[in-house]
């Protein structure tokens, strides 16, 4: 009797060992197929993350660019973009590399972002308008030469928003796309407006009158054509009242080592003279002294760093220190001559 009982002792411990190894089993292949399919599913987010990086990302990223100039980022430098363009059936990539001289700055509608460029001096020649579609991750290219439109699509037509469809249409208005007109000569320009900040009438007669007091002594010396002159509005204190920045583009004002330039306080007063300097004039968003933005200006082919001593900026550009950096995308550049800038007289 007592062997029976050990007996059964013997195989209730045997029993209860195996359930408890047939359970380490399972939990342990719970555990294995738990770390197989978690590692399927980093595979397969890690596959999702890299097909996604080579499709929209840096499409989408664009928005961050509005209103900044497509050679400024680099637009043109990145690969995907490049590569995209570069496959379009029968556009020739490299000219408009070589065409994209003058341009615009990057603008969106609708989710739709638009560019223009063009060769410098004869936008009429070579002219490229790029639409990119981020909705449906699509590339049109309007080329403009002389009289002739060429529209280039990635996959199909992109329906362009009211604004830019407007402007294209003035546009072919310019080059006399279709038109029966015995002048046919193009008047196509990338851009169908002057920019507020340096085209009202009433501000340019104001600096009129300040440069006929300025240069009073000067007048009688100067011909009709020296008589003209540009300028740009800047916040360059930050105090809600625009300074002027006036240029001039003839002999009068300019030698070989570049133009003079007056920057002048609201009410016609000057702030600086500066001589040797070229545009375009660089205020920058994040740099101060004494509560002035720090400009840079070309002066002797360099880049040089001015900052504003308490009553005025340094009059000669080039003896001031050479800025080695690269401006940032937020610095206002201006009177900008790859942008339209009308000229008055004075």
């Amino acid at each position: 009797m007592k062997k029976i009982k050990f007996i059964s002792f013997v195989l209730l411990i045997l029993l209860y060992s195996c359930n408890q190894k047939k359970q380490k089993s399972i939990d342990n292949s719970a555990e294995k197929n738990t770390e197989i399919i978690t590692k399927d599913l980093e595979k397969t987010n890690s596959k999702e993350k890299k097909r996604y990086a080579k499709t929209l990302p840096e499409l989408f990223s664009m928005n961050s660019f509005i209103g900044k100039y497509p050679t400024q980022i680099k637009l043109f430098e990145n690969e995907i973009l490049k590569n995209r363009l570069k496959n379009i059936n029968r556009f020739d990539y490299d000219a408009l590399i070589t065409n994209w001289n003058t341009e615009t700055p990057i603008s969106i509608e609708n989710q739709i972002i638009h560019a223009s460029g063009c060769k410098a001096h004869n936008c009429p020649s070579n002219g490229y308008e790029l639409f990119i579609d981020l909705k449906n991750d699509n590339i049109n290219i309007y080329y403009f030469r002389d009289n002739t439109l060429k529209v280039y699509t990635e996959k199909e037509w992109i329906d362009l928003p009211k604004g830019f469809n407007n402007e294209i249409e003035v546009k072919k208005d310019n080059a006399k796309i279709g038109s029966l007109s015995d002048d046919m000569k193009s008047t196509y320009n990338i851009t169908t407006t002057y920019s507020t900040h340096n085209s009202n009438k009433e501000i340019a007669s104001k600096i009129s009158d300040y440069l006929k007091n300025i240069l009073k002594d000067d007048l009688k010396l100067m011909t009709k054509d020296q008589r003209k002159f540009q300028y740009e509005e800047v916040d360059l204190n930050d105090d809600g009242v625009k300074e002027y920045l006036v240029g001039f583009k003839n002999s009068y004002f300019c030698g070989s080592g570049g133009c003079t330039f007056y920057l002048l306080n609201n009410n016609g007063s000057v702030i600086t003279i500066f001589t040797v300097a070229d545009t375009p004039f660089i205020a920058m968003a994040n740099s101060k002294s004494n509560g002035w933005k720090d400009l840079l200006v070309k002066s002797n082919g360099d880049l040089r760093h001015l900052k504003f001593n308490g009553k005025t900026y340094p009059s000669n550009p080039s003896v001031a220190p050479i800025f080695k950096e690269t401006p940032n995308d937020d610095a206002h550049r201006l009177l900008w001559d790859k942008l339209p800038i009308p000229s008055f007289n004075f």
